[in-house]
């Protein structure tokens, strides 16, 4: 039935389309499928609308918005909240449209804080689970240091043992090599933790296209809300 209204909508048959939403807005009621419905009862109304029958586009925008009420939808609650606002002013009924503009203004910055906030907790975690993981590498290259200072002591000593007792110099010839292959291993690791840094630091610069990606274009934003302006002030990289 909804198809079917859909179709004769696009070939402005409004009163053929009306016929059709409403056999559509009886199985839905039958169904109790109240979001189906709501959005149903949206989209009459916007046939009102365009066949210029503002009351009866209110009438259905309020049971809409009813139903939207009954099952918590804010998507549904914000685009009819705008249109009814609309078909208010087209009566020139300013002090409802002002009303329910500033309905539609509270609940679609609320759908926004959401979404915003939900994107920038994954953005926060990811970071500091890469924060984390970089401090685990620096504090284990710490301890290699540490063992590196240590072995060199030990070096030192056994040097100095060796000077007096030429008898270990096959064991201070092995101490050596033991060494620079510990050196050699620091190294490496520390290429490791740089290239690592390196990616982390790439990943974070990724996260901050990401996240103006998200922001709205200030044009756009523009065209809803004149009087307005963005304000975007990331920590550090985001």
């Amino acid at each position: 039935y909804i198809s079917i209204g859909n179709i004769y909508s696009e070939k402005n048959n409004f009163h053929k389309a009306l016929y059709y939403y409403n056999l559509g807005k009886t199985v839905y009621n039958r169904l109790e499928n109240y979001a189906g419905l709501s959005a149903l009862l949206y989209n009459i109304a916007n046939m009102h609308i365009k066949n210029n029958e503002p009351d009866l586009a209110i009438s259905n925008y309020k049971k809409s918005i009813e139903t939207a009420e009954r099952i918590n939808n804010p998507e549904l609650l914000k685009v009819n909240y705008y249109s009814i606002a609309e078909a208010y002013a087209l009566k020139q009924d300013f002090k409802n449209a002002y009303e329910y503009s500033n309905k539609h203004n509270i609940v679609a910055d609320s759908i926004n804080n959401l979404e915003n906030n939900k994107q920038i907790a994954e953005i926060s975690t990811n970071y500091e689970s890469q924060k984390k993981e970089n401090i685990l590498l620096k504090q284990k290259t710490e301890i290699k240091l540490s063992e590196l200072k240590r072995s060199r002591t030990i070096l030192i000593i056994s040097v100095i043992i060796i000077i007096a007792f030429l008898v270990l110099v096959v064991i201070l010839i092995r101490s050596l090599k033991n060494i620079k292959k510990t050196t050699q291993l620091l190294v490496d690791q520390n290429f490791l933790i740089t290239q690592k840094s390196d990616i982390i630091t790439d990943n974070l610069n990724y996260a901050k296209i990401i996240q103006t990606a998200l922001l709205p274009s200030h044009n756009d934003f523009k065209k809803l809300f004149q009087d307005s302006f963005i304000l975007f002030m990331p920590k550090d990289i985001i």
